[in-house]
């Protein structure tokens, strides 16, 4: 059902979201240690789906801006020969196996699936090849409150069934931080990793 499934996990270096979201605003060896965090957190649940995982970081997205990113890294991968594309990010560290694989078998039977988060944006993003659009998809308003509302609208106006997951809390602030300890499991690695940073300084040995 899904051997021709892909992930695309789409983030950028622990240096390079640390320097542009310094949700430790006087640490930066806290932002590094934190996105490596959530780097390997989101790689970790892509691969345990067994679905094939593209990285995309800085150094592999194309474009003038994000919408046209997103839009080319999916291209690319539908051109390696793919029928489905997920798409997420690292800020969703409730993000599981169990929900990607829910999202992929969502994809056999809809043309797309979405995760929203608690802003209005998305933490998910399935698309079929029939149902990807680059343009459109490079028009939405990426990183804003209203992309969720867009992509439903547009997926409606274009008569494409989708599927929508649980929605999410999602890490783009510092008072998000401090939400994990209540929205995560308190063994999960993510919580732990902020406990620790929020409350103990780490050494600062470098970029990661």
């Amino acid at each position: 059902m899904n051997s021709k499934t892909a992930i695309i996990l789409f983030a950028r270096t622990p240096a390079a979201e640390a320097a542009l979201k310094p949700l430790f605003s006087k640490t930066n060896s806290n932002n590094r240690h934190l996105f490596s965090g959530l780097n390997c957190h989101a790689l970790s649940v892509a691969a345990g789906s067994g679905l094939p995982v593209f990285n995309f970081d800085e150094s592999r997205q194309t474009g003038k801006d994000f919408g046209q990113k997103i839009a080319n890294a999916f291209r690319e991968v539908f051109n390696n020969g793919f029928n489905k594309v997920i798409a997420i990010g690292n800020d969703c560290p409730s993000l599981t196996t169990a929900l990607l694989l829910n999202a992929a078998n969502a994809l056999s039977k809809n043309g797309a699936v979405i995760g929203p988060d608690n802003r209005g944006g998305v933490y998910l993003l399935g698309l079929t090849k029939k149902a990807f659009m680059k343009q459109s998809l490079e028009c939405l308003a990426w990183q804003s409150p209203r992309l969720f509302n867009e992509l439903v609208l547009l997926l409606n106006e274009k008569h494409l069934s989708f599927h929508t997951l649980t929605s999410f809390h999602d890490l783009n602030n510092t008072s998000d931080l401090y939400l994990t300890r209540y929205t995560l499991p308190k063994n999960h690695p993510i919580a732990l990793l902020v406990q620790e940073l929020l409350y103990k300084k780490l050494p600062d040995s470098g970029i990661i």
